[in-house]
């Protein structure tokens, strides 16, 4: 399965995984998922 994940996700899984829920850290350690990194940001002037 294919998962987006945002920057806090990424953040917290790789440094303070307790943070995410016990289904989500299933998901992202699934060797058989294919994970996306979204590094989009918005800018207000």
């Amino acid at each position: 399965m294919n998962f987006l994940l945002d920057t806090h996700t990424l953040i917290w899984w790789s440094i303070d995984p307790i943070k995410l829920s016990e289904p989500a850290r299933t998901l992202l350690d699934n060797e058989n998922n294919t994970l996306f990194l979204n590094f989009e940001s918005s800018v207000f002037v």
